[in-house]
């Protein structure tokens, strides 16, 4: 499915070690990079992420229009496993089209 020519995105990414992650930071970096100051009004803004958010976390990145891939499963070499790379690849592109 082609992708319009106007649809930007951006995202942060987390991947590292469970207590490091920080998903908070990443859904405060997001909010202020992808403000319609710095990036206007139609930039998509996506934290995908190894861990999976719920309560407080999920609302924050929802108060601030962020979308959440979370649960992505990575191998030791911090690649994502092939199952989850479709269903990243779905996700960005519902929400980039």
């Amino acid at each position: 499915r082609p992708i319009g020519t106007n649809n930007v995105g951006i995202a942060e990414i987390k991947v590292g070690d469970y207590k490091m992650e920080r998903p908070k930071k990443g859904i405060d970096q997001l909010s202020t990079a992808g403000s319609r100051e710095y990036l206007g009004n139609y930039t998509k803004k996506f934290l995908i992420t190894k861990r999976k958010l719920f309560g407080n976390l999920k609302k924050a990145a929802e108060v601030h229009g962020i979308v959440v891939i979370d649960g992505i499963r990575m191998n030791s070499k911090y690649e994502i496993i092939d199952a989850d790379k479709k269903k990243l690849v779905e996700q960005l592109l519902t929400h980039l089209t």
